[in-house]
């Protein structure tokens, strides 16, 4: 059985300041389920 193809996620350059330290979370524009582009992705 072939896995699945997911549509290509792009990156952003975000970060969160926790205790001092840099956490990246380039996926974070995915969090914003109203967003078109959020909505496209989730149907491809």
């Amino acid at each position: 059985m072939r896995p699945p193809e997911y549509p290509h996620t792009k990156t952003v350059a975000a970060t969160d300041l926790l205790h001092g330290t840099r956490i990246p979370d380039p996926y974070r524009w995915l969090e914003a389920p109203d967003d078109p582009e959020v909505q496209a992705w989730a149907c491809a």
